[in-house]
């Protein structure tokens, strides 16, 4: 995955093991792989933008 979005593998490893988040760019890269919505892998940044609070 992480050769097909151009970013490191331990880039790629931390947003499993770190829970961390792509940049946007990279979140709709590896969506569309993925065949899946950016926000239903990563819901954070979308409430986010949305005003909700997270918990």
């Amino acid at each position: 995955m992480a050769e097909k979005v151009a970013v490191d593998p331990k880039t790629a490893a931390r947003w499993l093991a770190a829970g961390r988040i792509p940049h946007p760019r990279t979140r709709v890269a590896v969506a569309g792989i993925l065949r899946r919505d950016a926000a239903e892998l990563w819901p954070e940044p979308f409430r986010r933008r949305d005003g909700a609070r997270s918990s």
